[in-house]
């Protein structure tokens, strides 16, 4: 289980490096002041991105080589309202968007 951050409230800027085997992320709680959040071989399950959708100030996603694991990305209403940065190194594919 990854331990909870959400203590962290004056915290803007995050990067997680994981090496390791793929964590059982139980209730990813992460600080909810972040605007900038990094994660690298992390291997977060997919299911478990609402858990950073739903950081209201969150402006700049990376998701680097294997931060995430399984199937597809399936977004729900409300969540990365303030996102204007996301680059995405999935596998084989690598996409940057502004």
């Amino acid at each position: 289980m990854f331990p909870a951050l959400d203590f962290l409230v004056q915290l803007e800027s995050l990067k997680i490096a994981y090496c390791g085997r793929i964590l059982d992320p139980g209730l990813l709680t992460l600080p909810q002041n972040l605007k900038k959040l990094t994660l690298s071989n992390f291997r977060l399950p997919w299911i478990h991105i609402s858990a950073v959708g739903r950081l209201q100030n969150l402006e700049v996603l990376k998701l680097l080589s294997r931060s995430l694991e399984g199937g597809r990305w399936e977004m729900k209403d409300g969540e990365f309202l303030k996102l204007k940065y996301l680059k995405l190194h999935y596998e084989y594919c690598s996409v940057e968007c502004l």
